[in-house]
């Protein structure tokens, strides 16, 4: 092989390891933004649990008062 040969392959070989170490990088951070959509998920889904919760609660607050409304004549 030539001076010419024995370049180009060094220089393949070098971009063959850039992206090697590009790809795992880009992997790494593929995980981590998998982990944090994963925890924003778990939150969205904790919020709306709360939110059933509450809208139980009021649900349930509205009909002690109608119930508080009808025994005081207070409706119409």
């Amino acid at each position: 092989m030539s001076d010419v040969d024995n370049l180009i392959i060094e220089h393949l070989k070098g971009l063959r390891n850039e992206l090697r170490d590009f790809r795992q990088e880009m992997r790494e951070e593929m995980q981590t933004l998998k982990q944090r959509i994963n925890s924003i998920e778990r939150g969205v889904a904790g919020m709306h649990d709360d939110n059933a919760t509450l809208q139980t609660r009021l649900d349930r607050v509205d009909s002690r008062i109608d119930k508080i409304e009808r025994r005081l004549e207070l409706t119409n």
